[in-house]
Parts: structure tokens; sequence; C-alpha cells
């Protein structure tokens, strides 16, 4: 097997190179460096092309851009970030009232507590994926889970077998989403370890 080099770049601005392996065949053939960028790695350089030439109007097409980009590349973050913006909102707002489930095993201090970290967790995601900041995206799709494993724990214990389907719904959702943390963790470290070397 011949071995990729992908250049990187880590939340502190370093680059680095992350080794894949390729399988042989077509893939060993020599190809132009261009071609060889995902174009998540395009749409990032001509981010920074954009922003350099327009200032703060540049500014805000870029984050566009890495919006759309994501939504091709990583729609799960994406939908799951926006779409829990709203339970979240309502849970501040209206507490206990949102859910059945919470009110039946404390007052409204945990859906607003549960609610404030789905909102947090939310926004600093888009953040994160807006200004292409992994430990900001990392951070909030960890703040995400637990507000997400808060709700799913809490209709199982509210309304017990009644709340099983939603209650394990959000526990895998939890779950997918420590998943995605766990695996950019790893990515950042691998970066790190290749840019030192």
């Amino acid at each position: 097997m011949a071995v990729d080099e992908r250049p990187v770049r880590s939340d502190s601005g370093r680059e680095g190179r992350l080794s894949q392996a390729v399988r042989p065949g077509r893939d060993e053939t020599p190809q132009d460096p261009r071609r060889r960028q995902t174009s998540h790695q395009r749409v990032g350089e001509a981010m920074q092309h954009t922003h350099r030439d327009e200032g703060s109007r540049g500014t805000t097409s870029a984050i566009c851009q890495q919006l759309q980009s994501a939504w091709v590349h990583r729609p799960y973050t994406v939908v799951l970030a926006v779409v829990l913006l709203v339970p979240g909102a309502l849970a501040i707002v209206y507490g206990d009232e949102v859910s059945q489930a919470l009110s039946n095993i404390a007052a409204g201090m945990i859906s607003r507590m549960m609610g404030t970290l789905l909102v947090v967790g939310s926004t600093l995601t888009l953040l994160g994926i807006a200004r292409n900041r992994a430990l900001t995206e990392t951070l909030g799709l960890t703040v995400t889970a637990i507000g997400c494993a808060i709700y799913g724990l809490g209709v199982i214990l509210g309304l017990g077998l009644h709340g099983a389907v939603a209650g394990s719904g959000f526990l895998a959702i939890a779950a997918g989403t420590i998943r995605r943390v766990i695996t950019l963790a790893a990515v950042a470290r691998e970066v790190d370890r290749a840019s030192e070397s």
C-alpha cells in the first residue's frame, strides 16, 4: 500500500501532514497537487484569499462558504447544531412546561440547564465551523452531547417505558456526537505530531 500525506492545519495554526494508507492501483498515478486537495481544503484556501482581498465583506462571504462546505462534507454536524437550537431555546424560555418527562422528575431547573447546554453547544459548534476552528467546534459538540444525554436520560427516567424511544434516540445522538469529538481530537493530535517532526 502507498501512503497519501495530506496537508492539514491545527487550531494553533501549525501545519502538518496527515498520513493515510491508499490502495494500490489507479490512485498511485502522479496527480496534480491541486487535484489531491479535498474540496474542503480548496474552500479553505479560497476563504483565505477572499478574506485578504475584500476585508469585512470577504469575511462574511468566507463564513458563508465555510458553512456551505460543512453542509456538504459534515451534514450531521450542521443539522444537529441548527435543529437543537429550537428545543434548547424553548427549554430556556418555558422551563419544565416544554417536557412532561422532565417536569415529572424535577422542576424547571433541569429543563433550563438542558436548554442552555443545547443552545450554547449548538452556537459554539456553528461558530467553530464558520471560523474553521476545530477546538471551538469540538467544545460545542461536547456541550451539545451533554445536553442531549440529559434530555435522553430525563425522558427515560420521567416517562419510563413510554419514553424509551425518544430517550434512547437522544442518547444515541449524544453517543454519536461524542464519537465525532473523539475523531476530531485524534486528527488534531495527528496534525500536532506531524508538525513537530
